[in-house]
């Protein structure tokens, strides 16, 4: 398979798979808020995480799917989910009487 095509179809599987993280996050986020599951949000990842799968295998094989899809869909999920407020990511700052730790 030509190189090209590979490159393309990897590229078509970051964007599924990017968009079925932040469509989880989202559904998430609805399901806290609202109390009910989204379905049309689970759908939405489903289908895209259904398509890029079948890039990555094209691309690269079964392997694929886990190393490439699953860091990218874990990534997204995660930046999109602290980004519209399921959680926050809050890092310690030492208070101004401790000395700083080196």
């Amino acid at each position: 398979m030509a190189l090209a095509v590979k490159i393309a179809l990897l590229v078509f599987a970051g964007l599924g798979f990017g968009g079925a993280g932040a469509a989880l996050a989202v559904g998430r986020l609805r399901q806290i808020t609202d109390g009910e599951p989204d379905i049309g949000m689970r759908a939405l990842a489903f289908v895209l995480a259904l398509f890029s799968a079948i890039c990555t295998v094209s691309a690269t094989g079964f392997w694929g799917v886990l190393a490439f899809g699953g860091v990218i869909a874990w990534c997204s999920y995660v930046f999109s989910a602290q980004h519209v407020g399921v959680f926050t990511i809050e890092f310690f700052k030492p208070r101004a009487s401790e000395p700083a730790q080196r």
